[in-house]
């Protein structure tokens, strides 16, 4: 198990600005735990303590769309431009939602045999975890299991919720975290470990993405900060951290281009949980402040 911290190169992240993503109409706050960009103007995001899924307008900085629900939202994936898929693990179901520019629309739903924790569209496959066992199913689009991947012992010691994870591009492995263990994991698709990251400072490690340029991002929220991987798991490095304005980041998501960072928080203060910060390279921050000026 990797432990210390091995630098590896940091880039130079700026923030651009906060995101609305309250309602005028909800009364409670927001509590983001996953989201996605759909496109280079909308994020789809998913608010567990309002049971919706929501379209945000990042350039008009407001809701477009809303799905109320009976049960809580847990995780969402880009199946496409315009649709995403969302897990409803107390009832065992999986939703896919039309994004189109007038709102959101519940296009079908797809029965799971199990607590479906998270979810990962990548290369036409729809990949889920599961707890209570813990297990990792690749679906076909009738919701019927294409492939079962079974975790090995040593996986099985170090993770029992996996509550976020991505999928490699190369579709080789499954990078997760379990924010019971505070840990970082890594395996390959015949469920064997392959690394984990367990440094003693981490704590509840949450969501975790992978940039196109294999690089891992993992946000360590009540150190409030997001942590920079190697693919292998054996590099590691602060990225942002409390100086660059976090507090408590729980989702995140990346551009295709690698230039904008989406970052949530679950932080009690109302001024920072119903928003999403975004984040860009420093090399692109100026471009964008003039194309929005």
């Amino acid at each position: 198990m990797q432990s210390l911290f091995s630098k590896m190169s940091r880039e130079n992240w700026m923030f651009f600005e906060p995101i609305n993503v309250r309602s005028s109409v909800e009364t409670e706050n927001c509590y983001i735990t996953d989201m996605c960009v759909v496109s280079d103007l909308d994020l789809v995001i998913i608010d567990q303590n309002n049971k919706s899924v929501k379209l945000v307008d990042i350039k008009s900085d407001f809701v477009a769309g809303c799905l109320k629900f009976e049960t809580i939202p847990y995780s969402i994936t880009k199946i496409s431009n315009k649709q995403v898929c969302v897990t409803f693990p107390s009832v065992q179901l999986i939703r896919l939602i039309t994004v189109t520019k007038h709102g959101l629309y519940i296009h079908r739903t797809l029965n799971v045999n199990g607590f479906c924790v998270a979810t990962v569209y990548r290369d036409g496959k729809l990949y889920v975890s599961y707890k209570n066992p813990t297990k990792f199913e690749i679906l076909n689009k009738d919701g019927s299991v294409a492939r079962l991947i079974n975790i090995d012992e040593a996986f099985s010691k170090l993770c029992t919720v996996p509550r976020y994870f991505t999928v490699a591009h190369d579709g080789k492995r499954i990078y997760v975290t379990d924010l019971t263990r505070d840990v970082v994991l890594c395996t390959d698709f015949e469920g064997k470990l392959i690394n984990s990251f367990a440094e003693e400072n981490l704590d509840q490690p949450h969501g975790v993405i992978m940039s196109t340029a294999n690089e891992v991002y993992m946000t360590d929220r009540n150190n409030h900060t997001v942590m920079k991987f190697d693919k292998n798991l054996n590099k590691a490095t602060p990225m942002l951290t409390k100086k660059e304005g976090l507090r408590y980041p729980t989702a995140i998501c990346i551009t295709s281009s690698n230039k904008s960072l989406y970052i949530s928080s679950a932080s009690m203060k109302p001024e920072e949980k119903n928003y999403v910060r975004k984040y860009c390279l420093a090399k692109t921050f100026k471009i964008e402040n003039v194309q929005r000026k």
